[in-house]
């Protein structure tokens, strides 16, 4: 006795086979259209490279000078006093010399 087992069909066979068929046929557009789309993409950005000016040599700033400390004037000549041990002028008001730290009031 011989038993033969024929494959049948079943709806779920079928489904599978159909959503597979789907998945490449979308898998198939969508790799299309990404290539024509990268390719208007590339187009118009070199043509937009194409239309700006290189790039100039970029050199920094110079900083602007130092301004002057309201604070602080410069004595004026004849008006310091002379440090009796290095010979450093100091201002008038120091009591002490700003080079070698000696007594200036003496």
């Amino acid at each position: 006795m011989t038993v033969s087992v024929r494959a049948t069909a079943t709806p779920s066979r079928l489904l599978a086979t159909r959503g597979a068929g789907l998945a490449l046929i979308g898998y198939i557009m969508f790799l299309w259209i990404y290539s024509k789309t990268k390719d208007r993409l590339s187009k118009g950005l070199m043509q937009l490279y194409a239309s700006i000016p290189p790039p100039m040599v970029w050199v920094p700033p110079v900083p602007p000078p130092p301004a002057p400390n309201p604070g602080f004037s410069a004595p004026a000549p004849g008006t310091t006093i002379a440090c009796p041990k290095c010979g450093f002028a100091s201002p008038p008001m120091n009591a002490f010399c700003m080079n070698c730290g000696a007594s200036l009031k003496s």
